[in-house]
């Protein structure tokens, strides 16, 4: 049995959904392992509840995460439009919803974390909660890149906006990001965003990706997979379009995630047996 609520966030407003497993007091309060699955620009609840059910699927196989929650969060067009703009997390609405995602205790904010984000508007929360050092950070056993980050590049910005506001639209945004911007300033936050994926950690990342990406650019990716060699691993699905990787190769996604999450379960096991 499954349990599924919503929740409007206070600061942000942003409307996320919690999946987990029907139960008692216990069920409600512990959680093994809280997973952050962000949606990408335009997402619908539903095209993410599909991705969310790879990590269902995975849970209902396995006797060691017996507690269980998945937050989907999807993260307003404004927001990454603004993120785009500025890394200032506090005027991108980012700042807000990474204080809102600390500060939320269905799970007495004790859990470890999985991160999986989907294109830039899951990059983007990574940005604001590396820049603001949220106390989510300590918690972040894995972190998931799903045709992700995005090169901010002037075609990339277009196409992703065409796909989801269609063509008269993007140009109209295009236009006014280099009318907000000039060339050096846009190059600057460029710069600035693709640095945060750029410093090495120990934290455990998957790249999930695709050269066929006509917005995901595939040698970004593999740039700041060869700058993060520790404990990093990535999958080129080749022929996937953006976000597509699901949609078109369900079982091999799902085969990736599952074998990331047993890494870090052994992880975890270990470090709980040392203490």
């Amino acid at each position: 049995m499954l349990s599924e609520t919503k929740t409007t966030l206070g600061r942000s407003g942003v409307e996320v959904i919690v999946l987990s497993p029907a139960g008692g007091e216990e069920a409600r309060e512990r959680s093994d392992l809280l997973v952050i699955l962000v949606g990408f620009m335009g997402a619908t609840q539903m095209q993410m509840e599909r991705i969310a059910g790879v990590y269902l699927k995975i849970f209902s196989n396995t006797s060691t995460i017996q507690h269980w929650r998945v937050v989907i969060v999807l993260p307003p067009v404004s927001f990454v439009l603004a993120a785009g703009l500025t890394a200032d997390a506090e005027r991108n609405g980012y700042g807000a919803l990474a204080e809102d995602l600390s500060s939320m205790n269905f799970d007495q904010r004790t859990s470890p974390i999985i991160l999986h984000l989907c294109s830039n508007a899951g990059a983007f929360l990574f940005e604001a909660l590396h820049s603001l050092r949220s106390p989510l950070f300590s918690r972040i056993k894995g972190v998931i890149f799903d045709c992700g980050p995005v090169d901010m590049t002037a075609k990339a910005i277009r196409t992703a906006t065409q796909q989801v506001l269609g063509d008269y639209v993007a140009d109209i945004v295009l236009h006014a990001f280099q009318a907000m911007m000039p060339n050096t300033k846009f190059e600057q936050r460029r710069a600035e965003f693709a640095r945060i994926f750029s410093i090495g950690s120990p934290t455990p990342k998957l790249f999930l990706y695709s050269t066929a990406d006509k917005i995901a650019d595939s040698r970004f990716i593999e740039l700041i997979v060869g700058k993060n060699r520790l404990a990093t691993k990535s999958f080129n699905f080749a022929v996937a379009g953006h976000m597509k990787c699901f949609k078109l190769f369900a079982k091999l996604y799902k085969d990736q995630i599952h074998m990331f999450l047993d890494e870090i379960v052994a992880r975890l096991s270990h470090h709980k047996s040392r203490l």
